[in-house]
């Protein structure tokens, strides 16, 4: 949510809707109880929604400070990733890719059994400019102490977490570890996504190569072990984060001519 008041009017809609009742919401704003059915979704959630010709980093401050836009992913967090049956498409897409990887002959999960949980430890991946979680396991403790946010990884940057306690609970319980990335080791994590793999990731993504590296580096995990990495942000979340590190942008105006024009290009 991005104000109290749509939360209150967000509780009023809940505690009042029926099992025959869709409520909506559109980055952060309900938009009111629809009429639905006892199969359909309680709740349908869009966020991030911008007009490609107005979707630079500058563009989406202004319309978020406006209230009329959302950061991807941060009304699911809202609701703590209760019962998110919502990201189906991204969740379906990263398990099938998983797949393959094992088996490149996978058209789809036939046959297959995915097991969600019981994996081993539970670790934790942060940026070091906002790592509260990460810092407190460090040190031994169970209380961690909030921290200003500053780092690239935006999404990632909640200085006081809600579930804080919970996760390093988890975490001790479970023989897991945690670890941190500077901004330059997100940034190299991207590149090596990017490089090894053909995936252009956002930071949180760069988050997680860079600590699966360095829990590698540290012994944790062998190197010789199969890891899955599940990355599900694309990079052009984040393109500001890159973009000192990457050639000069080439600017074109919105059309099919152009574009092949400066695709053909390159070669």
């Amino acid at each position: 949510f991005q104000n109290w008041a749509q939360y209150i009017l967000c509780m009023e809609y809940l505690s009042k809707m029926t099992d025959e009742q869709t409520l909506v919401l559109y980055s952060g704003h309900p938009l009111g109880l629809f009429p639905s059915n006892k199969q359909s979704p309680r709740m349908i959630i869009t966020n991030g929604m911008m007009i490609p010709n107005y979707s630079g980093p500058d563009d989406w401050e202004k319309f978020n400070a406006l209230g009329v836009t959302q950061y991807g992913q941060m009304t699911a967090g809202s609701f703590m990733y209760i019962g998110p049956q919502g990201i189906v498409h991204g969740t379906t897409i990263t398990i099938l890719n998983a797949a393959r990887k094992i088996d490149e002959k996978s058209k789809d999960m036939s046959g297959k059994i995915f097991i969600s949980s019981g994996l081993g430890g539970m670790s934790g991946a942060q940026a070091t400019g906002c790592s509260p979680i990460s810092t407190a396991f460090k040190s031994g403790s169970l209380n961690f102490i909030p921290q200003k946010p500053d780092t690239i990884a935006r999404s990632l940057a909640i200085g006081n977490p809600a579930d804080g306690y919970y996760a390093l609970k988890v975490m001790e319980e479970t023989n897991g570890a945690a670890e941190m990335a500077t901004d330059q080791e997100i940034v190299d994590g991207i590149k090596m996504l990017a490089e090894s793999e053909g995936i252009f990731a956002e930071t949180a993504g760069g988050v997680a190569v860079a600590c699966l590296k360095r829990l590698v580096d540290n012994g944790i995990i062998n190197s010789d072990e199969e890891t899955v990495l599940f990355i599900t942000g694309a990079g052009l979340k984040t393109i500001e984060a890159i973009e000192n590190e990457m050639n000069p942008a080439i600017k074109i105006s919105p059309n099919a001519e152009e574009f092949m024009d400066e695709f053909s290009k390159l070669g």
